[in-house]
Formats: structure tokens, sequence, C-alpha cells
């Protein structure tokens, strides 16, 4: 049986209470208030540098706030597990063991994994803004190649070991455990999950906004309910997550100038 965050949690003799969970609902919140905290601060810089519009210019750097948000995520991540005596590799869901049971649900989840990223950002960004590119054209905005360069290279990466692990290697399992109806805690997480887009970038068009929320709460879903189902699949979806995220930031890679 695989293990997870509350097993070891039960090594040690210990149980969440309210602090915990109160805690574990401020890291839940944490990654959306990040993402709009490093986008102010590279507004700062760009009004400091002369850049006109330096709030609409700031939201193009998106991946930049992304991997300083990641960083900062698994301090507190790591920080967090190590002050309640958890191995930072169960929250990753590393068991060391062969992937040989968790290959059908694997592959199921990672054929879904592309209708379900693609297929509301398209039908939600036509129904929101008459035209697709709109919303793409929001999104992806022209910033300096070294940014997006360095964007492509730290966003994936810091991306694929920060978010689902924050979301569905701790968060979750620790609040199922403590809530008495295990769905209610998968949906809180799976919305935070998903709402955390809102601010990534932070732009203030209700359209975009809610675009950005609703685009992803399929494919949060999956990921919550595969991990729920087997654990031990959330390192193999880190990957693909990584590989996701690398498609995303080759688009601002193009537009860059």
């Amino acid at each position: 049986m695989t293990a997870t965050p509350m097993d070891a949690l039960r090594v040690r003799g210990t149980t969440p209470g309210r602090i915990a969970v109160s805690s574990l609902m401020l890291i839940l919140g944490s990654r959306l208030a990040l993402f709009a905290m490093f986008q102010m601060l590279i507004a700062g810089g760009l009004a400091a540098a002369g850049v006109r519009a330096p709030w609409h210019r700031s939201a193009g750097w998106w991946p930049i706030a992304a991997a300083l948000s990641n960083i900062l995520s698994l301090a507190v991540l790591w920080s967090f597990t190590r002050a309640e005596g958890l191995p930072l590799h169960v929250v990753f869901g590393w068991n060391g063991g062969g992937m040989k049971r968790d290959l059908p649900l694997l592959v199921g989840v990672v054929l879904l994994m592309g209708p379900a990223a693609l297929i509301p950002n398209l039908v939600l960004a036509n129904a929101l803004f008459n035209d697709s590119s709109d919303a793409l054209a929001l999104l992806v905005q022209p910033i300096p190649m070294w940014a997006a360069v360095i964007g492509l290279v730290t966003f994936p990466v810091t991306m694929a070991v920060a978010e689902l692990p924050t979301y569905y290697g701790l968060i979750l399992p620790q609040l199922q455990e403590t809530w008495s109806n295990r769905w209610i805690a998968l949906c809180v997480v799976v919305a935070w999950h998903a709402a955390q887009h809102m601010t990534l970038p932070l732009i203030f068009d209700v359209r975009f906004i809610a675009w950005r929320f609703f685009m992803f709460l399929p494919l949060a879903f999956l990921v919550a309910a595969a991990v729920q189902r087997r654990r031990s699949v959330l390192p193999y979806l880190m990957v693909v997550h990584g590989l996701l995220d690398t498609g995303a930031a080759y688009l601002v890679l193009r537009s860059a100038n």
C-alpha cells in the first residue's frame, strides 16, 4: 500500500490539529497571492526603468513571476514538511517502486490531459472573447528574449516540482484525513488549484480572469482524482505537467523581442 503524508505523521504519533489545518489553508491560497506579488515587483522594476504602462507590460513576464513563486513555494513546502517530520519524497508521491501497476491509470490520465487542457481553453476563449486569439494575445505578450529564455528553462521545471506536490501531495491527503467528506476536500483543493491561474498573469479583465479559472478546472479535477486513486502516479504526472508547461513557455519565447 502506498504511503501517504498522513501515514508518515502517524508514525510520529501525531495528528493535524486546528493550527495545522489553518497552515494548510494558508498554503492553499499562497500561490495565487505569490503570482500577483511577483508580478507587482516586476511591474515596479519596469516602472523604475521608465517603461510605459508597466502593469500591462508586466503581464507578459508571467513565466518569470511563476518561476520565482515556485521557488518560494518549494521553500515553504520544505520548511513545513521539515517542521512536521514528514519526508519530502512522500509529498512527491515517490515510494521507490516500479510503475507497472500504475501504467494503465497513468496512460489513461495522460491521454485525457491534453483534451482536458485544450478543449476548455478554446471553448471558453471563444465564448468569452468571440475569438480565442484575443485571449491568447493577452496571455502571450512580447518580453525581452533573455527573459523568455530564462522563462523557458525555469518555468516548466519549477512548476513541475512545486505545483502538484503542494496541492495533491501535501494539502489534499491531509485535508481528506481531517475533514469528514473526502470529496469536499478534493473540490476545495481543485478550486484553489484552478484559481491560482487567475493571477498568472493578473489582468484586470473579468473575461480573462474567468477564462483562466474555468479553463483549468477539468484538468485540475482529473489530476486530483488520479492522485486520489493512486498516489504513486504523482511523480509521473509532474513530468507530464512540466512538458505541457514547456509548450506554454515556448509560445512566450516565440513572441519575444
